[in-house]
């Protein structure tokens, strides 16, 4: 039986992107920032929410083992390996916080 995608995805509405990257302009304080949303999310969770809301069927699965000669190496990594980013450096530095805090809300409210 294939194991769950574990590979975990943060995503950021663009108006957050936006409103983060004006931020950082306007700021004294520089460096590199990860703007994202506060909920990071296992492909297994966020994939078959996405299919839903499309009218898609349920992704199919496949062994971690051939995610990437199926899939290419970045798709593979992203479902399999990838982690989640933090964003309180940008909310720290910036005083930023992201408006849409979950990408469950929006991509249903979308």
């Amino acid at each position: 039986m294939p194991e769950p995608a574990a590979g975990v995805t943060s995503f950021l509405h663009v108006e957050d992107a936006a409103r983060a990257a004006v931020s950082a302009v306007e700021a004294d304080t520089g460096g590199v920032f990860n703007v994202v949303d506060d909920d990071p999310a296992e492909a297994a969770v966020w994939l078959p929410e996405y299919a839903r809301l499309l009218g898609a069927p349920p992704p199919r699965t496949v062994p971690a083992q051939l995610a990437e000669r199926m899939l290419g190496w970045l798709t593979g990594y992203q479902l399999t390996a990838m982690r989640g980013a933090a964003n309180d450096r940008v909310r720290q530095a910036l005083n930023w916080k992201p408006a849409t805090p979950s990408w469950r809300t929006r991509l249903a409210a979308d």
